[in-house]
């Protein structure tokens, strides 16, 4: 008897497929109403659970399939295990627990879905796979357009003057007077390593008549040791970095010298950044197991 039904079972799942010429419309309705039957007698064993190693809430681990292989055969439905499941044909009965199997129109839903090449939803899924994520970090960084100031466009020596520009005019400011070359050499020092120049150092700028003067003195600070040691402490600040527990008893931590060094010579070899990040996981105690 048990083979007879699965002769019938597997001949009905043969005969319902889509007609010729199924709309895209129709397909993803189609896609919604399996996914629907999934959700109702499926998704609480094979969902976060993957009882089995089987995930069906996306079809590449749908097709994956679990520990007895792939959960549907695309276009075939009277040979994928979901449907045999359903149908209870063969050693699979599922939900688990149940006597019957699923109802005739969820059978034939997901056998015609099935039959079709089991296609995903294409309109609210996809649509959200493809939308631009909320959270500014996670999209795609674009150039933007360079506004042209109207009034000041002989001050503009980059893209990042343009914009400054643009908006000063747009709030009706008025422009500060330029920075003597006393006071540039001291801003560019504290901003980069931290420290004053010394005498010297503010007379070999001040006396350098040369249009790349200070694009010397510059790379120059970007070239110090000291470089690093300064922007290197706000990333040491964000990971807590400390050379005792600092609490009591006060445990001095007699390596943590090796992770500052660490990092400021990052910061020294201009590293960039996602390879810091993907060194800094392979070096902790997650990325190590």
């Amino acid at each position: 008897m048990a083979s007879f039904r699965a002769c019938l079972v597997t001949l009905a799942a043969s005969f319902w497929v889509a007609a010729p010429g199924t709309s895209a419309a129709a397909s993803s309705s189609l896609a919604d109403d399996a996914l629907a039957v999934l959700e109702k007698n499926c998704l609480a064993c094979h969902g976060s659970a993957r009882m089995s190693g089987l995930d069906l809430r996306e079809r590449g681990t749908l097709l994956k399939g679990g520990s007895r292989g792939p959960a549907v055969a695309p276009g075939n439905a009277a040979e994928s295990l979901l449907y045999q499941a359903a149908a209870h044909v063969g050693e699979l009965a599922m939900p688990p627990g149940s006597e019957e199997p699923l109802p005739a129109a969820d059978l034939e839903t997901l056998a015609t879905w099935i039959n079709q090449g089991a296609p995903w939803p294409g309109s609210a899924a996809e649509a959200k796979q493809g939308a631009e994520p909320e959270w500014w970090a996670f999209r795609k960084p674009l150039r933007p357009a360079v506004p042209e100031p109207a009034k000041h466009r002989n001050l503009v020596r980059n893209p990042i003057d343009a914009f400054i520009l643009s908006k000063i005019e747009e709030k009706d400011l008025a422009l500060a007077p330029a920075a003597g070359k006393l006071t540039l050499v001291r801003r560019a020092y504290f901003d980069l390593i931290g420290l004053p120049p010394t005498p010297e150092q503010i007379d070999e700028f001040v006396n350098d008549s040369s249009p790349e003067a200070y694009e010397k003195l510059i790379d120059k600070l970007l070239a110090c040791d000291h470089y690093g040691e300064r922007w290197a402490r706000h990333w040491l600040d964000v990971v807590r970095y400390a050379d005792s527990e600092g609490f009591e008893p006060d445990l001095y931590a007699p390596n943590a010298w090796r992770y500052r060094d660490y990092v400021i010579k990052s910061f020294n070899e201009d590293k960039p950044y996602d390879r810091f990040c993907q060194e800094a996981i392979e070096i902790s105690p997650a990325g190590r197991q």
